[in-house]
């Protein structure tokens, strides 16, 4: 059965999220659907997402998860959970969960009074999510694609195969967030003549392990994804191998983002301390990138020391589009639009981009951009609606239909 898949990154502010889609190309019917990663850091500002998502998945009073993947502990990766629950539950709606799988050790993961549903015991994430589905950990760099023998992927569905790359890495001696951040569960999703990469909050250390596999797999659909998650929200200080942002050296991120040669990037974007995602890190893995039509996204720009929000034709994409008035002054997000994005690969491993209003009508698929690179970019004529033809294949980089309005939904802080 002909599928597309489809990975919209939520918004999530100070967070991550991805909705992972299998999409039957004849019925249109979801044949498969994961969830990987749900968390913030500012969960207050996250409602209208948890609100989309909920109803996103249900149907006749369940939603149901094939898949869930929490790449590591730091509850900006899980803490929208429990909120997607709850909001299900006033619903009338039953949440289920056929398979779950996480980073880090379970003894590893922090207890919170929050998760303790009335009772006086404090609970971990996984020990909240396993009325649902019991979470299974991962030995010491396991990886579907190196070793003796290789992991087996996690699942696979109509020729989709979710992929365990690196998980666990250890951090030798590192400060406590770096050593969670590395043993981030990098999952790969192959399919469609394509692969999708979402690495979670990867350092540069599990950046170290992944060139090692990078250059172990080769002939492996694994290189030149058609979108890959920036590690760690395209954070500065953890893609350096020396930590620091002041003089950072990003030799092992630069090597991983000249080896990989993604053609489409995402950050989940959020205007705190952390500053996410780093200008200097977004540059990176501009070389391979493919084009599309003008759209704005969101960036530190480290040097000038202050938040920016170009356009670009590259394909980089984050979930604010637009710093807003406020977040110069009190790192407020009023006036900040943001948009869910969701990238298909259609059979063909043609890649196409819709931004996803959190409320509001549902925008069709007229209104995606349609990314191919079998060739040099070209423009089409005005009047073609085609795209030009080389050799029986289309060589345009990147067919603008109509367009799609900012998301002007609009939100301040609690």
């Amino acid at each position: 059965m002909p599928v597309d898949l489809q990975v919209t990154m939520l918004f999530v502010d100070q967070g991550m999220g991805n909705l992972v889609e299998l999409v039957d190309t004849a019925s249109k019917e979801i044949v498969f659907r994961a969830l990987v990663d749900f968390g913030s850091a500012k969960t207050s500002v996250c409602t209208e997402t948890v609100t989309w998502l909920a109803k996103k998945i249900s149907t006749n009073k369940k939603a149901k998860l094939d898949l869930l993947v929490i790449s590591h502990k730091d509850n900006d990766h899980w803490s929208l959970l429990p909120k997607l629950a709850e909001e299900l539950g006033e619903m009338d709606h039953t949440l289920e969960i056929t398979l779950a799988k996480h980073g880090n050790k379970p003894k590893e993961y922090n207890k919170y009074k929050s998760l303790s549903e009335g009772t006086k015991k404090k609970r971990t994430i996984l020990e909240y999510m396993s009325q649902y589905q019991t979470l299974d950990a991962y030995p010491e760099k396991a990886s579907s694609y190196v070793g003796s023998p290789p992991s087996a992927p996690i699942v696979k569905s109509n020729g989709v195969a979710f992929k365990v790359v690196t998980v666990n890495v250890p951090a030798g001696g590192s400060a406590k967030d770096i050593i969670a951040n590395t043993a981030s569960l990098v999952l790969a999703i192959e399919g469609n003549k394509s692969t999708v990469m979402l690495p979670g909050d990867a350092t540069a250390e599990t950046c170290k392990e992944l060139n090692r596999i990078l250059e172990n797999a080769k002939g492996k659909l694994l290189a030149k994804p058609a979108f890959l998650g920036v590690p760690h929200h395209g954070a500065l200080r953890t893609l350096a191998s020396n930590y620091i942002t002041s003089d950072p050296n990003l030799d092992v991120g630069k090597k991983f983002a000249d080896t990989l040669l993604p053609k489409c990037i995402g950050a989940s974007a959020g205007f705190s301390t952390h500053r996410h995602p780093s200008k200097t890190v977004l540059d990176l893995f501009t070389t391979s990138l493919s084009t599309s039509t003008d759209h704005p996204y969101v960036q530190y720009d480290n040097a000038e020391a202050k938040w920016v929000d170009p356009k670009t034709k590259n394909m980089v994409y984050t979930t604010y589009l637009n710093i807003g008035p406020k977040v110069k002054k009190k790192k407020q997000t009023a006036g900040s639009n943001r948009a869910n994005w969701r990238f298909r690969i259609d059979p063909d491993g043609d890649l196409f981009v819709l931004e996803i209003p959190l409320t509001g009508p549902v925008p069709t698929a007229a209104q995606e951009i349609r990314l191919t690179w079998h060739g040099e970019p070209v423009q089409p004529p005005a009047h073609s609606i085609e795209p030009p033809m080389r050799n029986g294949r289309p060589i345009l980089m990147a067919r603008p239909q109509t367009p799609v309005e900012p998301s002007t939904t609009r939100s301040d802080e609690a």
